[in-house]
């Protein structure tokens, strides 16, 4: 989707410490991101929207499982 976070396809789960130092998740990206299959709600964003910056230094996360 070349970072529009229209596909779904970069479905990532952050870390809980790091979760909550996110920048609060819009519609348009929750919309997509309920829709897949390992949705997880304290830790599913897609990584197309997430603005790096240095707070960020030291973000753990994972790839969610093939869908």
């Amino acid at each position: 989707c070349g970072g529009e976070g229209t596909c779904a396809t970069c479905h990532v789960h952050v870390e809980p410490a790091w979760y909550g130092k996110l920048p609060r998740i819009d519609d348009g990206e929750l919309n997509f991101i309920e829709a897949a299959m390992n949705y997880d709600s304290g830790s599913s964003r897609l990584s197309c929207q997430i603005v790096f910056e240095r707070t960020l230094d030291g973000l753990k996360l994972r790839l969610a499982d093939d869908e």
